[in-house]
């Protein structure tokens, strides 16, 4: 039997070697293909890292019960900079708004992220194609947030932020932000104002760098993070009178 089994086999290789050929040329094809996708995982992986850390993201945000005026901002940022752990620090607000595009009312919110107008942009910023500030008046608009706004440099937006009254900007140029989820995944517009583009701007965000002792880059020890963005927040509330609604201190680097 074991002759007959194997005169078998020989015949139907001999009549099948084409099916076989094709089988294994695709499982080859198959193998390829796979071991491509991974290596472009990985290098999306490490651009969309590299291109994150490039912003310079701040290690703790502490966030203000209510905002202050940019120039007391200003001070106690300088203030921040010179406590123990603190590499950087900066002020910032944000809010979210209804927006209408040349008078078409949108049904997605505009996300506006507001810095002062000389704030020198070492931290948590943004790839800006026509540079900070813009001009009074005029608002950056995020690169991904073009089609979801069905927006365009030159167009006109009506942004009315919560408890104010509505602001008529110019879109003077785009934004490149890695640091945020894109656009169309939010499903809201991302947008950029300076301070001096709103009537009256108050900013409750607190951003600081945190290092270890001797380092100049900032840590990857997020207890270390807790540890001083906790004594700053001690520190506005005891020495300037501030309350502090909430420290935020994201994992380092994820």
């Amino acid at each position: 039997m074991s002759g007959l089994m194997a005169v078998k086999v020989r015949r139907d290789l001999r009549a099948s070697w084409s099916r076989f050929a094709l089988m294994v040329a695709a499982l080859a094809v198959s193998l390829t293909v796979f071991g491509g996708m991974l290596s472009a995982w990985a290098s999306i992986g490490r651009e969309t890292s590299g291109a994150y850390l490039s912003t310079e993201p701040a290690s703790a945000t502490i966030v203000l019960d209510r905002g202050i005026d940019p120039a007391r901002m200003a001070v106690l940022a300088e203030e921040a900079r010179q406590r123990p752990g603190v590499a950087e620090a900066t002020g910032r607000t944000q809010f979210d708004a209804a927006v209408a595009v040349n008078g078409r009312t949108l049904s997605v919110p505009l996300q506006v992220f507001v810095a002062a107008a000389d704030d020198p942009m070492r931290m948590a910023k943004f790839d800006l194609k026509s540079g900070w500030p813009p001009a009074p008046g005029e608002i950056l608009i995020g690169e991904d947030s073009l089609g979801l706004l069905d927006v365009a440099p030159g167009d006109n937006l009506t942004v009315t932020p919560p408890s104010a009254e509505p602001l008529q900007l110019g879109v003077s140029g785009t934004v490149y932000d890695p640091s945020l989820a894109p656009s169309p995944q939010e499903q809201r517009g991302h947008a950029y104002l300076s301070a001096t583009s709103l009537r009256s701007v108050l900013l409750d965000q607190l951003k600081i760098q945190v290092t270890e002792p001797g380092q100049r880059t900032p840590t990857r020890d997020r207890a270390t993070v807790v540890k001083v963005a906790g004594e700053v927040g001690a520190w506005l509330q005891r020495d300037k009178g501030l309350a502090v609604t909430e420290i935020q201190t994201p994992t380092p680097y994820a």
